[in-house]
């Protein structure tokens, strides 16, 4: 125990002026380290294995959104040697920075493992805490125990497959480091033996309907660790075939005739005729047939749709109709088509075996002669509001057919364009602006500017625009949108908005005043600028807080300093408009408190540094000291470096090595009851 708590004070001791760095894997979030805790590890296995040379530890501490923070690590020189544990520093969070840079007191404290030959991390790593140590974070506080490390389990459910809904499918399943485990469904299919790796799954009712199912494999870790490892693969489950070859139908003579059959999961389907006919296309559901001499003279054929099944189904399905054949006129209404508004349009009707024909619409449009096959159209109101209208050709039948033959043809009624850019806006120096473009039967539509600015998709109704240099500096930009009409219809329409970009304030300049304040006489500074371009308020700040209090809202301000600090501090003013703020430069003011500066009751103690300035390295010689001495060193920021007593009279001499610190001003105070003396070291 005296061997570790040894272990601990001089680990301690070196931390407090030692910066972590990166390892291998594992990386701190800490910058410094501050007020650490030492963790203690007697061993560190993974499955009954010690780490390694170049393996790591890694400190974990989860902040309050979840996130786990790596908080200390260390990389293994070798394995840990019985009686000779390997100490490990974790940092507490530093409240004086924004984010969390080290542990919170009191959390559970969480460790993982790198595996450097394995290339891998391991997150399931317990600690056997010794008694009478800490066993959750604390600061400045001590754990000590032996880590214990177990890999992961991994698993594969193996790749994609299919089967037919009447099959069992037989799945191969992988998996490595697992206690067990276990398939599930998505759906409602079942397996032989959910916890075997090649179980057999059959499909359920669900999953026929669904066509697939999702089936996971899950390898559970070995206890204690809960890491468990899940692997999905689809089972896409092929439904058998089903054909309907349509409703019995009818036809006149010379007339082809379009099948209406329909499938289910087909590879392909095929008619079959018992006549004499042919098919356009007998591969499709809805082919036409065109009768043949003995089809018209029998008065009807028997056709026939097998569907053919997809693998890896193998069982067909076929249905039947029969066509009757009559003789019947046709007509064609022409193929789709468009019209712009306030156009006319010319039809393209055709008609065979016909004693008249007549068009009809199904709108509140007017035909210049419904009974002429290319009559002209003019849409109405209401077509144009509906955007389409459907127009049908009648063909009335010939003797000996008495029903007429009807085809129709849908016309689309395109709107003529119109756009809208906005209203005028206004926006800061340095933003950007989504538009609010709004446009209506158009093609496309284009944004374009006045200025020099740039759009992120000048395509887009809303797009967002970026003000140029220019437009800065003329505070306002002409933003035009353009909508380019559909096809038929040839017109582009145009609108624009106003853009008004308002400035943000220039940088203020760098507040004047005193620059050295030795606050026993002035215990108040006053700081000033000059008036800035846009600005309409000013914001005066101190740094650090401990410096003293800064009050002013204008061009000046007032620093009431705090008569314990010493040190620099760092005066800054903020221009600040409706568009937002901009700092100076800030001044450097060297605080100090000459209070005791020489002052002492032995005229015959002399104090040199010798040298001074240095490099860190320097010897301290007192002449003439009396007494119990004390001599603390501290940064110019108040922070103490070191502290020293000494109870000699007569002649002293000390030689410091400090030359880990950062350059800089630092002091040396010397004192007793009758002695306060404080000396200037500089350090380059």
């Amino acid at each position: 125990m005296r061997k570790i708590q040894s272990l601990i004070m001089v680990l301690s001791l070196l931390m407090f002026s030692s910066v972590p760095l990166s390892g291998q894997h594992f990386v701190p979030v800490y910058q410094s380290v501050y007020q650490p805790m030492n963790i203690i590890i007697n061993a560190a296995i993974i499955d009954g294995v010690d780490l390694e040379a170049g393996d790591e530890i890694g400190i974990y501490d989860t902040t309050a959104t979840g996130e786990q923070i790596c908080v200390g690590f260390i990389v293994l020189a070798g394995p840990i040697i019985p009686g000779n544990p390997l100490p490990i520093v974790a940092s507490t969070d530093d409240p004086l920075t924004p984010d969390q840079d080290g542990f919170l007191d009191g959390n559970p404290i969480l460790y993982r493992f790198w595996d450097n030959s394995e290339s891998l991390e391991l997150i399931c790593v317990s600690m056997t805490y010794d008694p009478g140590f800490d066993s959750v974070f604390t600061s400045l506080g001590t754990a000590l125990g032996s880590l214990d490390g177990i890999i992961s389990p991994t698993v594969n459910a193996g790749a994609d497959g299919e089967t037919c809904e009447d099959t069992p499918y037989t799945l191969a399943g992988s998996a490595t480091n697992q206690e067990s485990v276990l398939w599930e469904t998505s759906g409602d299919g079942t397996f032989d033996d959910p916890n075997s790796l090649t179980a057999n799954y059959s499909p359920g009712s669900t999953d026929i309907i669904n066509g697939m199912a999702t089936l996971t494999l899950t390898a559970f870790a070995v206890s204690p660790c809960g890491d468990h490892a899940t692997d999905d693969m689809v089972l896409s489950i092929q439904a058998l075939p089903t054909a309907d070859a349509g409703a019995d139908g009818a036809i006149c003579e010379n007339v082809s005739y379009t099948l209406s059959g329909s499938a289910t999961n087909q590879q392909s389907v095929l008619w079959i005729t018992a006549g004499d006919g042919t098919f356009d296309d007998p591969t499709l559901l809805s082919a036409t047939y065109t009768p043949g001499t003995n089809d018209i003279s029998n008065g009807s054929v028997v056709l026939s749709l097998t569907v053919y099944a997809i693998a890896p189904c193998g069982t067909n399905a076929s249905d039947d109709m029969t066509l009757s054949i009559q003789a019947q006129p046709m007509a064609n209404a022409g193929d789709d088509d468009a019209v712009c508004e306030g156009d006319s349009y010319t039809l393209s009707g055709s008609a065979t075996n016909y004693a008249s024909v007549l068009w009809t619409s199904s709108g509140d449009g007017a035909f210049d002669d419904p009974g002429l096959l290319t009559a002209s159209y003019t849409p109405g109101t209401g077509d144009i509001s509906n955007g389409s209208v459907t127009l049908s050709l009648t063909a009335e039948a010939i003797a000996p057919c008495g029903t007429g033959f009807t085809d129709s043809m849908d016309l689309s009624i395109q709107g003529l364009p119109t756009v809208n850019a906005g209203p005028d806006a206004g926006i800061c120096e340095g933003e950007t602006y989504t538009l609010s473009g709004t446009a209506t039967n158009q093609s496309t539509i284009n944004w374009i500017t006045a200025g020099d600015g740039t759009f992120d998709d000048p395509s887009l109704l809303n797009a967002t625009y970026t003000p140029g240099s220019s437009d800065i500096s003329n505070g306002t930009v002409s933003l035009t949108i353009t909508a380019t009409a559909i096809v038929p219809c040839g017109n582009s329409v145009t609108d624009d908005m106003t853009l008004t970009i308002d400035p943000l304030p220039e940088t203020p300049d760098t507040p004047t005043g005193p620059v050295e304040v030795d606050i026993h006489f002035t215990p108040t500074s006053q700081y000033e600028t000059q008036p800035t371009t846009g600005a309409s308020a000013y914001l005066w700040t101190l740094y650090p807080v401990s410096a003293g209090n800064i009050a002013g809202s204008g061009l000046t301000a007032t620093v009431t300093w705090n008569a314990a600090y010493h040190g620099f501090a760092y005066v800054k003013v903020i221009a600040i408009n409706d568009c937002g703020a901009v700092p100076s430069d800030s001044l450097e003011v060297n605080v100090y408190n000459s209070v005791g500066l020489w002052e002492s009751h032995n005229d015959l103690m002399i104090v040199q540094i010798m040298p001074n300035p240095n490099k860190g390295s320097f010897k301290l010689s007192i002449t003439g000291m009396e007494g119990k001495l004390e001599i603390t060193i501290f940064s110019s920021y108040g922070s103490l470096i070191e502290s020293h007593t000494l109870k000699n009279e007569g002649n002293i001499n000390m030689e410091f090595n400090l030359t880990e610190l950062p350059k800089g001003l630092y002091f040396i105070r010397l004192y007793n009851d009758r002695i306060n003396q404080l000396e200037k070291l500089i350090i380059q």
